[in-house]
């Protein structure tokens, strides 16, 4: 498995947690079993670590239907939550923010890049 999805003792964020080469249908699955935990545990924040992984072999179109897909999360995650994606590689990070070109107008919630984790954490935890 190419990720790890789990929440903390908490309840207070979902940490999905990647590694290797990303493909579109890994992200598919990802966000659905995000939206799941976020829906059943009512959990607003979510923080998605790409360090150990990148995503550079997913095309242009398929970053677009990613991005569509995470509307999927508005209704579990509404207007406060928060989703934080750290995105190291340069290459990593200008896909990203194709990502975010694409879902900022569809998502009820803020979503930002980080190329951080200690950043992302801070912005999830203001």
């Amino acid at each position: 498995m190419a990720y790890e999805i789990k929440t903390f003792d908490d309840k207070s964020l979902v940490l999905v947690k990647t590694c290797g080469d990303l493909e579109a249908e890994e992200f598919h699955k990802m966000i659905t079993e995000t939206e799941v935990l976020c829906r059943e545990q009512l959990i607003r924040k979510v923080l998605v670590d790409h360090t150990a992984s990148t995503v550079q072999n997913i095309s242009s179109e398929e970053i677009h239907g990613v991005a569509m897909l995470c509307k999927i999360l508005n209704e579990a995650m509404g207007t406060n939550g928060r989703l934080a994606v750290v995105l190291i590689h340069d290459i990593d990070y200008g896909l990203g923010r194709m990502w975010q070109s694409y879902a900022v107008n569809n998502l009820s919630f803020e979503s930002e890049l980080f190329r951080n984790r200690k950043d992302a954490e801070d912005w999830l935890n203001d």
